[in-house]
């Protein structure tokens, strides 16, 4: 409302009764025009722009005029003062989203967590992180907006993430799992080395005994979800040179081929996943495709992630058994925890002299029903059938690489304790038979070999500490 003078000035004015010459101007239509264009009529008629006042409006675009004062229509002197409101928009509410490195991994698993939310009509004020670790006490939850937590224990974890603007909040969710690494201890002894039924190659002779010290063995073949997990966090510190749709490269080699068909590894949105077929989830099925350098990198990376000592060195590929981390098993603790149960060497890694192909993966079973190689089951399938230490596929499934190199004739020159293999080669020991094999290629004692930069659609690994 104009005052009651100002009223009366106009009044007169539009009378020509005061201030002769004077003529009112009449109050344009703003509403519904931009405010630029606003100002710019409003200067033009020689009157004065107020303040503006803003507010959310879902009926009007953002910097429209919403409301004025004076009304369109209204006589009013030049040099009197406008007022309009103008859109901010419709008013969008925060959405709140989670970003991290990592949401699967091996214990103690490290993720850094990140913000990715849309915060709307409004900044975001305040960040409440729940990383659903209960057991880390005040450590489970942040107020940051990119912070880190470290998974100490194997789980799945909810995390929550509620983000607050001024006008509203929004909370998300996501998970993180994290896996153990499951060992069987091998207590220190003695065992008979070789083929004891004189039916298999020259490489296997002569039988010979072997005094082994105490070691630790992988109680399954190593996933491809343990395998993925373990090249993303690889990936992320800068350890591989190539991370592709067609490759996993490092140190020189490529240590996984990700495209062919028999691999069961995906590189998707930046990062390695397992890849699913006939509806089934490769996560839990043995990693294939992969060199033993890439074998012997899993084993470095993991002993980096549990605060061990890596036993290779990458320049040279040699084992310092001496380091308190993983590696490959050599032949002879790999045929010791496959055949040897104190007292007997067992023809076949499961306990016994005898086993056919319905207690596991070999001459290609196929119990899943998959339509396309490779046919392997996952880790652990054949839960009756398992090795003196207590190991699960070390018959059939995948080949496993060894740390040793091979040599036809070490056998006979072997030393008696804790034998390491012949000297370092690039031709290193497979064992254990796969899933396409013949059961012959599953005995306890038979060897064979490949290069080190070979992959193969039956090959994976175990590791050993």
């Amino acid at each position: 409302m104009f005052p009651v003078r100002t009223f009366m000035a106009i009044l007169l004015c539009y009378f020509g009764l005061v201030f002769p010459g004077c003529t009112p101007v009449v109050m344009p239509d703003l509403v519904g025009v931009q405010r630029e264009i606003a100002e710019v009529i409003v200067s033009a008629l020689g009157l004065s722009l107020g303040a503006v006042s803003e507010a959310f409006d879902e009926n009007a675009p953002t910097g429209e005029v919403t409301t004025q004062d004076p009304a369109a229509g209204t006589p009013i002197l030049a040099g009197a003062v406008v007022r309009i409101q103008v859109s901010k928009g419709a008013l969008v509410l925060p959405e709140a989203a989670i970003s991290s490195d990592l949401s699967h991994g091996i214990e103690p698993l490290l993720v850094h967590f990140a913000d990715a939310s849309a915060p709307g009509s409004g900044e975001v004020t305040a960040w409440s992180w729940d990383f659903g670790d209960a057991g880390s006490g005040e450590a489970n939850l942040s107020t940051e907006r990119h912070p880190q937590h470290i998974y100490e224990v194997a789980g799945t974890y909810p995390v929550t993430l509620t983000v607050t603007t001024p006008y509203g909040s929004s909370t998300a969710s996501a998970g993180v799992t994290v896996t153990s690494v499951a060992m069987a201890p091998v207590p220190a002894g003695i065992f008979s080395m070789g083929d004891p039924w004189a039916e298999g190659q020259a490489d296997e002779l002569p039988v010979h005994e072997i005094t082994l010290s105490g070691y630790e063995i992988g109680l399954y073949e190593v996933t491809n979800q343990e395998y993925a997990d373990m090249l993303n966090w690889a990936n992320l510190r800068g350890y591989l040179s190539t991370a592709s749709e067609v490759r996993a490269g490092a140190y020189g080699y490529e240590i996984l081929d990700v495209d062919d068909d028999t691999c069961l590894i995906e590189f998707v949105d930046g990062k390695f996943v397992p890849e699913t077929r006939d509806g089934y989830s490769m996560a839990n099925h043995p990693v294939l495709e992969v060199v033993w350098v890439g074998a012997t990198a899993y084993c470095n990376w993991l002993s980096e992630v549990q605060g061990l000592e890596p036993c290779y060195n990458t320049d040279t590929w040699e084992c310092d058994f001496t380091k308190n981390g993983y590696h490959l098993p050599t032949e002879a603790q790999w045929e010791r925890a496959a055949g040897w149960d104190g007292e007997r060497h067992f023809r076949f890694p499961v306990s016994s002299d005898e086993v056919t192909n319905a207690s596991a993966n070999f001459e290609n079973p196929n119990p899943l029903g998959l339509t396309a190689w490779p046919i392997t089951t996952p880790v652990g399938y054949y839960a009756e059938t398992i090795s003196p230490v207590g190991c699960f596929d070390m018959c059939g499934n995948a080949w496993e690489w060894c740390n040793d190199s091979y040599d036809t004739t070490y056998y006979a020159n072997s030393p008696s304790v804790d034998p390491l293999g012949p000297s370092a080669s690039n031709e290193k020991v497979r064992r254990g038979g796969g899933w396409i094999y013949v059961i012959d290629a599953c005995r306890t004692s038979n060897r064979i070999s490949s290069q080190i930069n070979t992959s193969h659609d039956a090959t994976g690994f175990r590791i050993a500490r």
